[in-house]
């Protein structure tokens, strides 16, 4: 059974799990907000098992769409940590969906094992519309980071645009939903 302790006094204990807006004694709080008090207490005292973590999409000669090569680095020397990594190609603003790989991969299925100080390469398919489509080719990255407690940190999604003229990924600073929103703002399309 996890733990699930946050330290309270006598009479807040007792207003667990029996909120009562109308006691007069002390704060009253929901089940959910002590859950997500608890989770703040959790982040904030685990963040440093978190190492430094990047990842970069890649093409070269031997690597052409539509398979996107993918590289992730832990840059920590201490702890290990595993990855969850999930990955959703757009195409100018259509959504394409996830990428839904033998191994899971890149959909979230399967845990990156990242040691500290530790390289990772692999590839994946990109649905074939992309390749000769003029329009803007990007992949957001979602990734959740698991510490030697098994504690989960959700990082900022980020979105990676393809540069087609010099066949580069290019990393946006942004999300995609946070590039459409802004275009949309600004009347034109992505």
């Amino acid at each position: 059974m996890p733990l699930s302790a946050i330290p309270l006094c006598h009479t807040c204990h007792a207003q667990i799990g029996r909120y009562d807006p109308k006691h007069p004694l002390g704060s009253k709080y929901k089940p959910e907000e002590l859950r997500l008090r608890r989770e703040q207490v959790y982040e904030q005292y685990t963040r440093h098992l978190v190492p430094p973590v990047t990842s970069r999409f890649y093409q070269n000669e031997e690597l052409k769409l539509p398979q996107v090569g993918f590289v992730v680095t832990n840059h920590g020397s201490f702890p290990p940590v595993k990855a969850e990594i999930r990955l959703n190609v757009f195409l100018g603003d259509e959504g394409l969906g996830g990428i839904d790989d033998t191994h899971g991969y890149y959909c979230g299925r399967t845990l990156w094992s990242l040691n500290p100080s530790t390289e990772i390469r692999g590839n994946f398919g990109i649905p074939e519309q992309c390749v000769g489509d003029p329009r803007t080719l990007r992949i957001q990255t979602k990734a959740r980071l698991v510490d030697a407690y098994e504690r989960a940190h959700d990082l900022l999604p980020f979105c990676h645009t393809y540069v087609r003229e010099s066949e580069i990924w290019s990393l946006e600073p942004t999300t995609f939903e946070e590039l459409k929103a802004r275009a949309r703002e600004k009347g034109y399309s992505l």
